[in-house]
């Protein structure tokens, strides 16, 4: 399902007539800042300075790496006998 996020009024109406497809919730802030902090992949289409082109930019995210291995501080030195 297509999930569209819009900022404005203007925006959100474009992208379901275009598209057909899915609904546009509507929220206040940053498009950058908001994908930025989402929990999955992000695509954003962006309107360019001439406004008649957009900037469209995916924001892919890595899974966490694992956490590096501790070394016990002040652990005893072992001998090798």
């Amino acid at each position: 399902m297509v999930r569209w996020i819009a900022f404005d009024n203007e925006t959100a109406e474009t992208v379901v007539n275009k598209f057909k497809r899915g609904a546009a919730e509507i929220r206040q802030g940053d498009a950058l800042g908001a994908a930025l902090a989402a929990p999955a992949h992000s695509l954003l289409l962006l309107p360019a300075a001439s406004g008649q082109e957009v900037l469209v930019v995916s924001l892919k995210k890595k899974p966490p790496s694992p956490a590096a291995p501790t070394l016990a501080r002040n652990a005893p030195a072992q001998s090798a006998a």
